[in-house]
């Protein structure tokens, strides 16, 4: 899926911002594939990349890992708080906020391409999507 594909499936959905900021650099990838020690697909790159020129319920996570983003969690701010708090699966790299504690993640276990529920609750996890793909084409729903 490309970014002209995310960009149709969002804009027919959400409103768009007329101002953004926080796009994730060349740099903050790098930064954060090395964090995790994954690399991210293209898919969920463009959709990352994508995403903050939109309005969503929830809190969308951020790539960028550069300081100063006062205000703004970003994907390693949520990963280490919930490691933190206590049995974290660290395969789950969450990038959507619930709202509620509960997170929708990725996982950097190889040849495992679903999207996760993961519960605040008791940690456990539902698949939700067999790939970013399909869930990016289901967002709409959720």
């Amino acid at each position: 899926m490309d970014k002209v594909e995310i960009e149709n499936i969002l804009s027919s959905h959400f409103p768009r911002r007329d101002t953004y900021k926080h796009l994730p650099s060349e740099e903050d990838w790098k930064a954060f594939e090395q964090y995790f020690g994954w690399k991210a697909s293209p898919t969920f790159r463009a959709f990352m990349e994508i995403l903050p020129m939109y309005y969503f319920e929830g809190g969308i996570l951020q790539v960028v890992c550069k300081d100063g983003l006062r205000g703004e969690d970003t994907i390693i701010d949520a990963y280490e708080t919930e490691e933190e708090i206590g049995e974290w699966d660290r395969n789950m790299i969450p990038f959507y906020d619930v709202g509620n504690g509960d997170f929708y993640c990725i996982t950097k276990s190889k040849n495992d391409y679903h999207v996760y529920y993961v519960y605040h609750e008791d940690r456990y996890k539902e698949i939700v999507a067999e790939s970013i793909e399909e869930w990016i084409k289901k967002l709409p729903d959720y």
